[in-house]
C-alpha cells in the first residue's frame, strides 16, 4: 500500500507553480504546473489525472520530479518519449531518393507519392514508416508537398491557338446586342 503524500505547497513553492503555469514557455511544464497546483488545492490524483488525460501513475512521477528537482525536474528531458522509427540513416537515404527521378531506380513512374517511398524506403532500409510517420518526418527535413502540375502546351496546335486568341478578340470588341437595361427594383404603386 502507498504512503500517504503531501501535496500541501510552501508560499514560496506555491508562488513558483503558479508563475510556471502561468508564464514558462514550455507547455509540458505548464501542464505539470497546474497538475501540482490542484493537488496542493485538494483535489484527488484520480480526478486531476483524468482532468490532465493522463494515469494516475504519471501524475506520482510529475510529483516526484517537482520533489527532486523543482519546475526544472517538470521539464521534459533529452531522449525522453518514444524514439523515431527513421533513423539518421533512413532520413539521409530519404532526401537521396527524393533528389533522384524514379524512372532511374527503374520505375515506370516519374513521381514520388508517399506510398511510393514508403514502399521504396521499406525494401531499402527495412524500416516501414506509416504515411503519417513519414509525411511528419518530411515536413520535419523542410520538404513540402506540392501537387504536379501538368503541362499541355506540347499538345497545343499553333495555327488554332492564333485563331482562337483572333477569335476572341472579335467577341470582346463587338457591342452587346438585346436591352439589359431592366432594373430588379420596381416602385410602388
Amino acid at each position: 500500500m502507498q504512503k500517504k503524500r503531501n501535496y500541501q505547497l510552501t508560499d514560496v513553492e506555491l508562488k513558483d507553480v503558479e508563475k510556471a503555469m502561468r508564464h514558462d514557455k514550455r507547455p509540458e511544464v505548464r501542464q505539470k504546473a497546474q497538475a501540482l497546483h490542484l493537488l496542493h488545492l485538494g483535489q484527488p490524483v484520480a480526478h486531476v489525472a483524468r482532468m490532465m488525460a493522463v494515469s494516475r501513475k504519471t501524475i506520482y512521477k510529475w510529483h516526484d520530479a517537482w520533489l527532486a528537482d523543482g519546475i526544472d525536474g517538470l521539464a521534459r528531458r533529452e531522449g525522453s518519449g518514444r524514439r523515431r522509427k527513421a533513423t539518421p540513416e533512413y532520413e539521409r537515404l530519404l532526401e537521396k531518393t527524393l533528389e533522384t527521378d524514379p524512372t532511374e531506380l527503374g520505375y515506370e513512374f516519374t513521381v514520388w507519392t508517399v506510398d511510393r517511398l514508403c514502399e521504396y524506403l521499406d525494401d531499402e532500409t527495412g524500416i516501414r514508416l506509416s504515411d503519417r510517420t513519414l509525411t511528419n518526418t518530411l515536413k520535419r527535413l523542410g520538404y513540402v508537398y506540392r501537387r504536379p502540375k501538368s503541362d499541355l502546351t506540347h499538345l497545343h496546335d499553333p495555327k488554332v491557338m492564333e485563331m482562337a486568341e483572333l477569335h476572341l478578340e472579335t467577341l470582346k470588341k463587338k457591342p452587346k446586342t438585346g436591352s439589359l437595361s431592366s432594373s430588379l427594383w420596381t416602385k410602388r404603386q
